[in-house]
């Protein structure tokens, strides 16, 4: 054991190895990914996982909308890892299905992902390459799904995108955590 933790916003201290459910807390969740900015920091905008996931929540259908607002709840305990950095560290893969299996069994989410909200979740990451990187155009033009005819007006600052990624889990959710 490593005695790897991390001290939440909340003050609970959140053991990284061995994920207590009792430890994970929306409030954690929603503080976190608000402040997480897409893309490692490297657009325009600060774009937030949590606006991001506001967003996938919003496409999919109603009764998968709880699973995508939570589909990345385990970046507010290990960062927002760029994809090409976590190819390099297959080790980091083992820790994060854990965290997120935690998480799933923790919000009654089913173990494994939609295939709808895996969709949904790429087709905005190439919507939101179009937006945020506009030299990535000819990457919107390979997207293997349809392309998300929509537009984001407003990049939230992290106060706002928090407040909007809670408001969504409260109109979603129908159980006490």
């Amino acid at each position: 054991m490593l005695n790897a933790w991390l001290q939440c916003y909340s003050g609970t201290r959140f053991d990284l190895e061995d994920p207590d459910p009792s430890t994970i807390l929306i409030i954690d969740i929603a503080h976190s990914l608000s402040n997480l900015c897409r893309y490692g920091g490297h657009s325009d905008a600060f774009y937030s996982v949590a606006q991001h996931s506001v967003i996938v929540s919003d496409i999919v259908s109603p009764e998968n909308a709880f699973e995508g607002l939570m589909h990345d709840a385990v970046e507010a305990y290990v960062g927002d890892m760029i994809k090409p950095l976590k190819a390099l560290f297959p080790e980091y893969k083992f820790y994060e299905r854990r965290l997120d299996a935690a998480i799933r069994n923790k919000f009654h989410i089913p173990l494994t992902p939609s295939e709808e909200v895996h969709e949904a979740d790429t087709r905005l990451m190439y919507l939101e390459a179009k937006l945020l990187f506009g030299d990535m155009v000819e990457l919107w033009e390979k997207s293997p799904y349809p392309k998300l005819d929509m537009d984001i007006r407003e990049f939230l600052e992290p106060r706002k995108a928090r407040e909007l990624f809670l408001a969504r889990f409260n109109s979603l959710s129908i159980k006490e955590f």
